[in-house]
């Protein structure tokens, strides 16, 4: 119930909620429930912050505490007459509050601050979680690395783990509802309006007898089972996957050709990552619930498995080993290691991630570094002669008295490189990216080039 603010306002005082009083465009307050004895004024609202198909979502402020900490109140309301969609609105909407009861102590996810479930219509209030989604931190700030990615796995995993040991399914998860915390950075799972509690008895589940006709989730986030009303703890793993790609390309799954014979989102084409991290990816993507990851723990392992290779080469190095070469190390993560001096001659190192590592003075003769990052890794001195380093990205690398002769350097990006003094003689820089690279017209005259390089003034083609 509500009441407009304005004393002058001739609008009835018993409304059903809106945020605007219609009549002076005033704000509104909440009120507590209509069985309290203290039935005062306490939320004051700020701004919609949201309207589904079944309710609104408010900004608010507590009036009732000190300083007026902000909450949000969601309030049900749905947008149709249709009696199964108000039935399922209503189940929903009291299934969130319950949840969140049941789980708001974890510190990840939103507290519940009151449920009033005989207010008309009925509303609750959750604590408010200041910060940003991924979905604005990727607008604002661009895309992440696949090291970055990594750590948002591994970061946000142990909070499904806990939702899943409750014997819940939150069948929303999506960058929208994950908030960066100001505070504290850590991740905040919100919105839990889809949730389904798998200890609901099936026989006398709602979603099973009143709702036959609709499916619940987001487009391109929920897996085939979930779109077929037959959701299980796998299918959240399927919908973070999705929310890894959204946060490797800032491109939403609707936005992806998807193979018609598998339903397979094609996204490969679109990122830069290591093979063994692209198969994780796959496994959580993968259609078929049979073939997915049935547990956060199990992507957790995963993960530590891929990490475990750059763990153990990083420890022989600190322990004095510096011979790797003809080793298989594709697609660790070394980044800002210091391998400085190792010998890497024909090693297979295509899509490691050396971005930042002291790479000075290191030998990689002949080795493979197909589209590797080294981006802003330190290479003084060191030697890449007849190395693949075709597509690798060296922006912004100190490339000072490298020695990349007759190295294949094909579609290598190399913007704001430094090759000062580089012997580079003999060099394929086809298709290379070297605008604002520091090199040479000497330099330049010693390497094959196509119209397609870019040249350090950023223009194109064989002349300066």
């Amino acid at each position: 119930m509500s009441y407009c603010l304005n004393p002058d306002c001739s609008h009835p005082k018993n409304l059903m909620h809106i945020d605007i009083c219609q009549d002076c465009r005033s704000e509104l307050f909440l009120r507590d429930c209509v069985e309290r004895k203290a039935f005062k004024e306490r939320y004051r609202i700020i701004k919609m912050m949201g309207r589904g198909r079944f309710g609104v979502t408010f900004l608010a402020q507590d009036e009732s505490l000190p300083n007026h900490p902000h909450c949000v109140i969601k309030q049900l309301h749905p947008t149709t007459s249709e009696l199964h969609i108000i039935e399922m609105a209503q189940v929903l909407f009291k299934r969130e509050a319950e949840t969140l009861k049941q789980i708001g102590n974890h510190p990840q996810v939103p507290q519940l601050l009151e449920y009033c479930e005989e207010a008309h219509p009925p509303y609750f209030v959750e604590q408010y979680i200041n910060g940003l989604t991924l979905r604005q931190e990727i607008r604002q700030s661009g895309t992440l690395g696949e090291a970055e990615v990594k750590q948002f796995l591994i970061e946000f995993l142990p909070v499904l783990e806990f939702i899943h040991s409750q014997k819940l399914i939150h069948r929303d998860i999506k960058p929208s509802n994950i908030v960066r915390r100001q505070q504290d950075k850590q991740l905040v799972l919100i919105d839990f309006g889809a949730v389904k509690n798998c200890q609901d008895d099936p026989e006398n589940s709602s979603e099973q007898t009143t709702w036959t006709d609709t499916s619940i989730g987001t487009q391109g986030f929920a897996p085939p089972e979930q779109i077929a009303m037959r959701p299980v703890f796998a299918s959240d793993i399927y919908a973070l996957g999705v929310t890894c790609i959204y946060l490797l390309t800032g491109k939403l799954p609707t936005h992806f050709p998807y193979e018609p014979t598998t339903c397979q989102m094609v996204w490969q084409p679109y990122v830069q990552i290591s093979d063994q991290f692209t198969e994780v990816l796959n496994k959580m993507l993968e259609p078929s619930v049979r073939y997915r990851y049935q547990s956060a723990q199990e992507v957790l392992n995963a993960i530590d498995s891929l990490d475990a290779k750059s763990h153990l080469l990083l420890e022989a190095y600190k322990n004095g080993e510096r011979n790797f070469a003809f080793r298989n190390i594709s697609g660790l993560n070394l980044q800002e290691a210091n391998l400085s001096g190792g010998l890497f001659y024909s090693a297979k190192l295509a899509k490691t991630n050396f971005q930042g590592a002291d790479l000075s003075d290191a030998y990689f003769g002949q080795a493979n570094l197909n589209q590797a990052n080294l981006r802003n890794a330190n290479l003084g001195g060191t030697s890449f002669s007849n190395a693949d380093l075709s597509g690798a990205d060296l922006q912004g690398a100190d490339l000072r008295f490298a020695y990349l002769s007759k190295a294949n350097l094909k579609g290598a990006n190399l913007c704001e490189a430094n090759l000062s003094n580089a012997n580079i003689k003999g060099a394929n820089l086809c298709g290379a990216n070297l605008s604002n690279a520091i090199i040479t017209e000497a330099q330049l005259a010693l390497v094959k080039k196509n119209w397609t390089t870019v040249l350090p003034n950023g223009r194109c083609g064989l002349g300066s």
